[in-house]
C-alpha cells in the first residue's frame, strides 16, 4: 500500500511539476511572439519585400517565425481591404505554442481614407462640404470640414489648421489596370481620341454606339447599377438619339440628369 501512494505522490507530483514548467512556457512564448511581431514590424518599416519570405530568429531557449500573408486572416478568410495584410508572428518554447498578429497595410496612418491627394499642382486644399473620414493630403491643408473624431494627414511637418503631419515620402498607391477598358474600346462603333489629357469617344450622331455585350437577365433586380456620363450636343431638330437604352426596358429603371 505505501508503494501504491509513493508511487501515486511521485506521479501527481510530475503532473504539477510539467503543469508548471508549461504555465511558465506559456508566459515566455507568448512574450517571444511579440518579440518577433516587432522584428517584423521593423522590417515592414523598412521594406515589405524584405518579408514576403518568413523570417526566422531564437531567443530565450525558443524560436519565432514571422510570416505575412497578403490575403486571408488567421482564419483563412478574405482581407476586408486589398491593402491589408496580416503579419503573424508564432513562437514556441518546449511544447508551447503562441501566436500574435496584427494588420498592417501599405496607406499611411488613416488607413482607409476618404480623401487622398497627390497635389501635384502644389495647391492648398480647402471643402466646404462635410468629409466623413480621415484624409491625406500632398501639401497644405487649408479649411475643411471632418466629421467627429476624423484627422486630415498632410506631408507638412508643421501644418495649420488642424492638420497632422504624417511626413514623407508620399505613400503611392497601387497603379489603375485599365487592360479592360482599353479592349472594351476595341469593340466599339466610333472614333476614339487619346491625345487629350482624358480620353473619350467621339459619336457621329447617326449610328454610332457602345454596347454592353453578354448581359442576360429575366427578372427585376438581376442587372446591377450603372453609371452614364457622357457630353451631350443635341441636334437642331431633336434628332432620334439617347444617351442609354435598354432592349428590355421592362427589368430597367433609367434616370438621367442633365
Amino acid at each position: 500500500v505505501l508503494s501504491f501512494f509513493a508511487f501515486y505522490l511521485a506521479r501527481f507530483s510530475s503532473r504539477e511539476i510539467a503543469t508548471n514548467i508549461n504555465y511558465l512556457n506559456d508566459i515566455r512564448a507568448r512574450n517571444l511572439s511579440l518579440t518577433g511581431l516587432e522584428h517584423g514590424i521593423q522590417l515592414v518599416k523598412t521594406s515589405f519585400s524584405s518579408i514576403l519570405n518568413p523570417v526566422t530568429g531564437t531567443f530565450n531557449n525558443g524560436q519565432y517565425r514571422v510570416a505575412v500573408s497578403e490575403s486571408q486572416d488567421e482564419n483563412g478568410s478574405p482581407l476586408p481591404f486589398s491593402h491589408y495584410h496580416l503579419l503573424n508572428s508564432t513562437a514556441t518554447i518546449g511544447n508551447v505554442e503562441r501566436n500574435s498578429r496584427i494588420i498592417v497595410s501599405s496607406y499611411p496612418q488613416a488607413f482607409n481614407l476618404a480623401f487622398y491627394g497627390n497635389n501635384v499642382g502644389s495647391t492648398t486644399f480647402s471643402s466646404a462640404s462635410t468629409i466623413n473620414g480621415d484624409i491625406y493630403f500632398n501639401g497644405s491643408v487649408g479649411s475643411v470640414n471632418l466629421t467627429s473624431g476624423k484627422v486630415a494627414y498632410t506631408s507638412l511637418t508643421n501644418p495649420g489648421n488642424n492638420a497632422v503631419s504624417h511626413g514623407t515620402p508620399l505613400v503611392d498607391f497601387p497603379a489603375f489596370d485599365n487592360t479592360y477598358y482599353e479592349d472594351l474600346l476595341g469593340t466599339v462603333s466610333e472614333s476614339y481620341f487619346s491625345g487629350a489629357s482624358e480620353p473619350m469617344l467621339s459619336f457621329d450622331g447617326n449610328n454610332d454606339y457602345a454596347a454592353i455585350q453578354n448581359m442576360y437577365y429575366t427578372d427585376v433586380g438581376e442587372i446591377s447599377r450603372l453609371t452614364v456620363s457622357a457630353w451631350v450636343k443635341v441636334p437642331l431638330d431633336g434628332g432620334d438619339w439617347s444617351i442609354v437604352d435598354f432592349d428590355r426596358s421592362e427589368y430597367y429603371t433609367c434616370t438621367v440628369g442633365m
